[in-house]
């Protein structure tokens, strides 16, 4: 099947080209699977001229995703074929539906029955924290029961597989990659000279700043330094997040129009990316539990939608998920400068 060529400053044929190829690769191409390769957050349209199709040719559909407004867009699309498509959203338990599109998300992958003429495993609309093995388990599951199967992911998941490659074709602005800031201080009791820079920077701006740890312990001394031994709580406003209290956090640090705002945290919650003019810092970034996958999504939420944040990740040693995940940052940028899709 030959590929469709992207015009240099075409955006929209770089979509156009995506969904014709998909289309010719379901209508023709013996290979049941494809794996389509672009940046965390990125859309979904390209899929729902094929969902369409497929649904208007009494085909059934899988949707596995986390990300449940996405499942929304696509409802939106299908209720236009009419009342003989039906649809079902299931979290957790079995499917064992007739319903013609079922929605799904990644880890109720074995409790799924049936056959499916497509199934979309979208792993781009939401942090999951599968890895690329459990990504391939989840894709196995269905291979013998479905027709053809869309791996949407941001790294490639499969060996001597098809791949194409989606540019940054809905935004005028590169892929946020990360600065990194190796210091000797120790983080527990200090921090390097940069980052009072940056603060007064965000300050300046009127940024909200999401400071993120690998653990609690940790997250209590960033929040305990930044409160009480560098006393800038008159300047920043310093909060500490937590589950219990999110939702009234989120509607706090919204309010707020006057000041920067640090949150420190050692979780990472997709409500984060409601938060406006978000910049963040990684606190300990070497830790094993900033895998590149996680450094990769965090960039994403701050360049989501033309935003212009900063990922900053502090720490004593540069780790091998460090230096990947600012390899994988250069690559979806050089993709979109090569299809002339970056002003």
């Amino acid at each position: 099947m030959k590929e469709c060529v992207i015009q240099e400053n075409q955006k929209c044929s770089e979509i156009k080209c995506l969904i014709k190829n998909l289309k010719a690769w379901y209508e023709e191409d013996e290979e049941k699977l494809i794996n389509i390769v672009t940046y965390p957050y990125n859309e979904i349209r390209i899929f729902k001229s094929l969902i369409y199709d497929v649904l208007k040719s009494n085909g059934r559909v899988l949707y596995l995703g986390n990300n449940e407004e996405k499942y929304k867009e696509i409802i939106t699309v299908i209720k236009s074929l009419g009342k003989d498509i039906t649809y079902s959203k299931v979290k957790d338990g079995c499917i064992d539906s007739e319903a013609s599109i079922n929605f799904s998300r990644l880890g109720n992958t074995p409790n799924i029955k049936g056959k499916y003429d497509l199934v979309i495993l979208d792993d781009i609309s939401a942090l999951s924290n599968y890895s690329k093995l459990e990504l391939q388990d989840f894709i196995d599951y269905f291979y013998k029961n479905s027709k053809k199967i869309i791996a949407y992911t941001f790294e490639e998941i499969f060996l001597n597989v098809r791949v194409l490659y989606a540019g940054n074709a809905l935004s005028d602005k590169p892929f946020i990659e990360p600065r990194v800031i190796k210091t000797r201080v120790d983080l527990e009791e200090d921090i390097p000279f940069v980052i009072y820079d940056y603060l007064k920077w965000f300050k300046s701006q009127k940024r909200k700043i999401l400071m993120l740890t690998p653990d609690s312990e940790k997250k209590e001394l960033v929040y305990e330094y930044y409160l009480k031994k560098l006393k800038i709580s008159d300047k920043i406003k310093v909060f500490k997040y937590s589950e219990e209290q999110s939702n009234k956090l989120y509607k706090e640090v919204n309010s707020i129009k006057d000041n920067a705002v640090i949150i420190v945290s050692e979780v990472i919650n997709e409500e984060f990316r409601n938060i406006p003019n978000l910049d963040i810092i990684v606190y300990f970034s070497d830790d094993r539990w900033f895998d590149y996958k996680k450094i990769i999504y965090l960039c994403g939420k701050v360049g989501e939608k033309n935003k212009e944040g900063e990922v900053l990740l502090l720490s004593n040693e540069v780790s091998d998920n460090i230096d990947l995940a600012k390899e994988y940052a250069r690559q979806y940028n050089k993709i979109s400068w090569e299809k002339g899709l970056l002003s």
